[in-house]
Protein backbone atom coordinates (compact mmCIF):
# COMPACT_ATOMS: atom_id res chain seq x y z
CA UNK A 1 0.00 0.00 0.00
CA UNK A 2 2.87 2.05 0.95
CA UNK A 3 4.01 1.87 -2.44
CA UNK A 4 1.05 2.53 -4.32
CA UNK A 5 1.42 6.40 -2.21
CA UNK A 6 4.59 6.84 -3.52
CA UNK A 7 3.62 6.21 -6.96
CA UNK A 8 0.35 8.83 -6.29
CA UNK A 9 3.25 11.39 -5.26
CA UNK A 10 5.71 11.18 -8.08
CA UNK A 11 2.17 11.37 -10.66
CA UNK A 12 1.51 14.33 -8.40
CA UNK A 13 4.50 15.88 -9.21
CA UNK A 14 4.57 15.01 -12.76
CA UNK A 15 1.37 16.82 -13.07
CA UNK A 16 2.67 20.06 -11.65
CA UNK A 17 5.90 19.51 -14.15
CA UNK A 18 2.59 19.65 -17.11
CA UNK A 19 1.19 22.19 -15.41
CA UNK A 20 4.22 24.27 -15.77
CA UNK A 21 4.58 23.49 -19.55
CA UNK A 22 0.68 23.49 -20.27
CA UNK A 23 1.71 27.46 -18.51
CA UNK A 24 4.42 28.23 -20.65
CA UNK A 25 3.40 27.58 -24.08
CA UNK A 26 0.48 29.11 -23.38
CA UNK A 27 2.09 32.47 -22.30
CA UNK A 28 4.26 31.42 -24.77
CA UNK A 29 1.35 31.59 -27.80
CA UNK A 30 -0.91 34.16 -26.46
CA UNK A 31 -0.73 37.94 -27.59
CA UNK A 32 -4.25 39.08 -25.87
CA UNK A 33 -4.37 39.77 -22.32
CA UNK A 34 -8.10 38.99 -21.80
CA UNK A 35 -7.87 35.65 -23.27
CA UNK A 36 -4.32 34.75 -21.10
CA UNK A 37 -6.48 36.38 -18.03
CA UNK A 38 -9.19 33.90 -18.78
CA UNK A 39 -7.01 31.30 -19.28
CA UNK A 40 -5.88 31.47 -16.13
CA UNK A 41 -8.61 32.01 -14.50
CA UNK A 42 -10.19 28.46 -15.89
CA UNK A 43 -6.39 26.56 -15.29
CA UNK A 44 -5.00 27.70 -12.09
CA UNK A 45 -6.91 25.78 -10.34
CA UNK A 46 -5.76 22.70 -12.07
CA UNK A 47 -2.33 23.70 -11.29
CA UNK A 48 -3.60 24.44 -7.50
CA UNK A 49 -5.38 20.69 -7.56
CA UNK A 50 -2.05 19.05 -8.72
CA UNK A 51 0.22 21.08 -6.06
CA UNK A 52 -2.56 20.18 -3.40
CA UNK A 53 -2.37 16.03 -4.49
CA UNK A 54 1.22 16.21 -4.32
CA UNK A 55 1.33 17.80 -0.92
CA UNK A 56 -1.30 15.66 0.58
CA UNK A 57 0.39 12.40 -1.06
CA UNK A 58 3.32 13.77 0.87
CA UNK A 59 1.39 14.05 4.02
CA UNK A 60 0.14 10.89 4.24
CA UNK A 61 3.19 8.93 3.14
CA UNK A 62 4.96 10.90 6.17
CA UNK A 63 2.43 9.59 8.60
CA UNK A 64 2.50 6.29 7.12
CA UNK A 65 6.06 6.58 8.24
CA UNK A 66 5.39 7.82 11.58
CA UNK A 67 6.20 11.21 10.76
CA UNK A 68 10.28 11.19 10.18
CA UNK A 69 11.48 14.35 9.23
CA UNK A 70 13.89 13.52 6.98
CA UNK A 71 16.26 15.57 4.99
CA UNK A 72 14.08 14.90 2.15
CA UNK A 73 11.07 15.34 3.59
CA UNK A 74 11.79 18.33 4.36
CA UNK A 75 13.07 19.78 1.05
CA UNK A 76 9.59 18.36 -0.63
CA UNK A 77 8.05 20.58 2.54
CA UNK A 78 10.63 23.91 1.57
CA UNK A 79 9.79 23.18 -2.29
CA UNK A 80 5.58 22.88 -2.04
CA UNK A 81 5.99 26.02 0.32
CA UNK A 82 8.51 28.15 -2.30
CA UNK A 83 6.14 26.82 -5.36
CA UNK A 84 2.68 28.27 -3.81
CA UNK A 85 4.80 31.37 -3.15
CA UNK A 86 5.52 31.82 -6.49
CA UNK A 87 2.37 30.93 -8.18
CA UNK A 88 0.66 33.52 -6.40
CA UNK A 89 3.13 36.14 -7.25
CA UNK A 90 3.11 35.06 -10.60
CA UNK A 91 -1.21 35.53 -10.12
CA UNK A 92 -0.65 38.84 -8.79
CA UNK A 93 1.96 40.13 -10.92
CA UNK A 94 -1.22 38.85 -14.13
CA UNK A 95 -3.98 40.44 -12.40
CA UNK A 96 -2.02 43.99 -12.51
CA UNK A 97 -0.86 43.79 -15.74
CA UNK A 98 -2.14 46.82 -18.10
CA UNK A 99 -2.52 45.95 -21.91
CA UNK A 100 0.84 47.54 -22.87
CA UNK A 101 2.51 45.95 -20.61
CA UNK A 102 2.11 42.07 -21.63
CA UNK A 103 5.31 41.47 -22.78
CA UNK A 104 6.39 42.55 -19.21
CA UNK A 105 4.21 39.85 -17.63
CA UNK A 106 5.70 37.02 -19.84
CA UNK A 107 9.65 37.76 -18.70
CA UNK A 108 8.04 37.72 -15.46
CA UNK A 109 5.89 34.72 -15.87
CA UNK A 110 9.01 32.51 -17.56
CA UNK A 111 11.56 33.50 -15.01
CA UNK A 112 8.81 32.15 -12.17
CA UNK A 113 7.94 29.11 -14.51
CA UNK A 114 11.77 28.07 -14.75
CA UNK A 115 12.45 28.49 -11.15
CA UNK A 116 9.62 26.44 -10.25
CA UNK A 117 10.98 23.80 -13.18
CA UNK A 118 14.10 23.86 -11.40
CA UNK A 119 13.06 23.49 -8.26
CA UNK A 120 10.74 20.65 -8.91
CA UNK A 121 13.66 19.04 -10.62
CA UNK A 122 16.71 19.63 -8.29
CA UNK A 123 14.43 18.23 -6.14
CA UNK A 124 13.31 14.99 -7.62
CA UNK A 125 16.94 14.39 -8.29
CA UNK A 126 18.14 14.96 -4.46
CA UNK A 127 15.60 12.80 -3.38
CA UNK A 128 15.72 10.22 -6.00
CA UNK A 129 19.98 10.21 -5.04
CA UNK A 130 19.62 9.83 -1.59
CA UNK A 131 16.82 7.50 -1.20
CA UNK A 132 17.40 5.14 -4.31
CA UNK A 133 15.01 4.11 -7.27
CA UNK A 134 11.42 5.89 -6.05
CA UNK A 135 9.86 3.90 -9.15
Amino acid sequence: MYNLGILAHIYSVYGILLVILINFTIIFKQDDLFKLRRFMIIFTPMGSVMLGSAIFTGTILMAAKHLDFTPQNITMIIVGIALIILEAKRSKALRYTRKDELNTYKITAYKILIVEMILIIATVGFVHATMGNMG
